[in-house]
């Protein structure tokens, strides 16, 4: 604080005492703005040698301070002890006190950004399951016919399947005191807590096999690589090489209507194919359906994350998989269970329910593989 802020505060007590001729100041009044005075001076860190009465005190405890009072008002002159920066002060002979300066962003250890949960399609639900119709099988009795001869016949037959929603939860413990200690402790605990449960859901889509409390991940139901007629026709087969056939396999299995959106692989391999190189000249090889500056093949855009293993890919038609939301992600802290109760303790609990599914008709809009064993069945 200022010498001139101080100033201001004993200005302004003065000024009251002038504006209320009929009424004595009385010691009580004088002695609660001297502690309010005294409560903002603590927090801006002014730190005074126990034992010793700092200068305001000395000066409002004065003959002159008392005279004052009864006159009514007076020229004074504030001296302060000396004052040697922001954020520091001294007392004649006392070493100064500096004040640090914290950063307000928190150092974390990197995690990968989301994949999958940003380019499936999302719904919301009111129920924990999620129903759905396939035609299971269907008999094409279409034909050309002569008049008066009988129509061909057809048939469909159709399959009920479910799936369940599931929930996705994390808590962490904390003390009441580190809460009111920390002001940034309980927003960064929810940060942590949504980032945790973004993750996992995002593993989930991908990696999720179906078996407990878990989610059907793509990799889980996505066709494997096949080589076709394809297979030992490519001389010197490399990754653009695989991804090309890839799409083509999904074209293939949706009969034309099945549309490739994304390409998913580790930034290793998608290293690999710029740095393609003729091993004769050591000249890059200019792939025709591959473009380096838009990082796609035959268009598709690649989108390398550290979700895919190195030396894997995942191509799909994205549109099929969709989630669907039954509880948003939300945050909540509780504190009234014995075990924490007892021990001033606070339980922050993270949690969400989603249901996902790709439906079986759609299982061939997506392919997977591994770059080294599918270049070898492409190979001649």
């Amino acid at each position: 604080m200022e010498k001139n802020e101080i100033k201001d505060i004993v200005d302004t007590m003065f000024t009251k005492m002038k504006e209320d001729d009929k009424t004595q100041v009385k010691l009580n009044d004088l002695q609660k703005s001297l502690d309010e005075f005294e409560t903002k001076y603590e927090k801006n860190s002014l730190k005074f040698e126990a034992g010793k009465t700092n200068f305001l005190v000395k000066g409002l405890n004065s003959k002159e301070f008392k005279s004052a009072i009864e006159n009514k008002g007076f020229n004074y002159e504030i001296k302060a002890d000396t004052i040697v920066a922001p954020g520091a002060f001294i007392q004649n002979g006392v070493a100064p006190v500096v004040l640090p300066m914290r950063e307000t962003e928190i150092g974390k250890t990197p995690v990968r950004p989301l994949l999958l949960s940003q380019i499936i399609q999302w719904g919301t639900t009111t129920s924990n399951t999620i129903d759905w119709v396939e035609i299971e099988g269907k008999t094409n009795g279409s034909a050309m016919r002569a008049e008066g001869s009988v129509m061909g016949q057809g048939d469909l037959k159709y399959q009920e399947f479910s799936t369940k929603c599931q929930s996705l939860s994390e808590y962490m413990i904390v003390s009441n005191e580190s809460l009111k200690d920390a002001n940034f402790l309980a927003s960064e605990i929810q940060t942590e807590l949504y980032s945790d449960l973004e993750l996992l859901l995002d593993d989930q889509l991908l990696n999720g096999d179906g078996t407990s409390n878990n989610l059907t991940g793509i990799e889980t139901i996505a066709t494997a690589f096949a080589a076709g007629s394809f297979a030992s026709s490519v001389d010197d087969a490399n990754e653009a090489d695989v991804l090309r056939v890839a799409i083509h396999n999904i074209k293939k299995a949706g009969a034309g209507r099945f549309m490739p959106d994304y390409i998913l692989m580790n930034d290793t391999d998608l290293t690999k194919l710029d740095l393609l190189k003729d091993s004769t000249t050591g000249n890059y090889i200019d792939v025709p359906f591959y473009s380096a500056e838009g990082e796609s093949v035959k268009r598709i855009p690649i989108i390398s994350n550290e979700g895919i293993d190195a030396g894997d890919y995942l191509v799909g038609d994205f549109k099929r998989a969709k989630g669907f939301v039954r509880d948003q992600l939300s945050v909540n802290i509780y504190d009234q269970h014995a075990s924490t109760a007892i021990s001033n303790l606070a339980t922050i609990v993270g949690n969400m329910r989603v249901g996902f599914r790709v439906k079986h008709v759609d299982y061939g809009a997506f392919v997977k593989g591994v770059f080294s064993t599918d270049k070898a069945a492409l190979s001649v």
